[in-house]
């Protein structure tokens, strides 16, 4: 199976639904905090899928495919971080959702570090997921090779929360180093931050 799995930039005609499941699944957290329900994030997050506003969008995604579907994905930020608060307001509206009156504390507590960042010197990773079906089987290290590959111009971050040992491991493995620490008095848990510089051109 893994032979076949193909890993690539994320198009247009890409399942939207599926892709907005797996950005979910990577974060029960924080978007079940923000949503409160599975159903109405599954709406929101491919209304915002199909939009250039916002860092899920599609020109900011990997896909891994299998048999022309869907089973894993990884988004990142480049260059200016986008205005997600607004995008995702705007889409509650014109699905005529009510935005949830915890939504602005919770992106708040959750995205404050990274909305601060410069990303003209380095790359974010905001979401990795692959779909339950497909796990266990190196899709997650594939996603996050190709991205290394294919950008080995700035050093690439992410933060994954420190009570998550099996995802620090893995991108341990995979390159990443710890850079930082977080304990916030939160009911979010807290994260870490870890980079990547073994892939940069030299």
């Amino acid at each position: 199976m893994i032979d076949k799995i193909i890993i690539r930039k994320a198009v247009g005609t890409d399942d939207v639904k599926q892709i907005a499941k797996l950005i979910y699944s990577s974060d029960l957290n924080i978007y079940g905090a923000m949503f409160g329900d599975v159903n109405c994030a599954a709406r929101i997050l491919q209304e915002l899928i199909s939009t250039d506003t916002i860092n899920i969008s599609i020109k900011n995604l990997v896909v891994a495919e299998y048999e022309k579907t869907v089973v894993g994905m990884l988004c990142f930020i480049e260059e200016d971080y986008m205005n997600d608060r607004e995008a995702y307001k705007q889409a509650f509206s014109k699905l005529a959702i009510e935005v949830p009156k915890y939504f602005d504390g919770v992106f708040d507590m959750y995205w404050k570090k990274v909305i601060k960042e410069d990303f003209t010197n380095a790359y974010y990773i905001s979401n990795v997921a692959v779909d339950e079906a497909y796990q266990n089987l190196g899709i997650g290290k594939m996603l996050l090779n190709y991205f290394k590959e294919t950008h080995k111009d700035k050093p690439i971050g992410l933060d994954v929360v420190k009570d998550n040992a099996q995802a620090i491991n893995a991108y341990l493995k995979s390159g990443f180093e710890i850079v930082e620490k977080e304990h916030k008095n939160t009911d979010l848990p807290a994260p870490v931050r870890m980079v990547c510089y073994k892939s940069l051109k030299v």
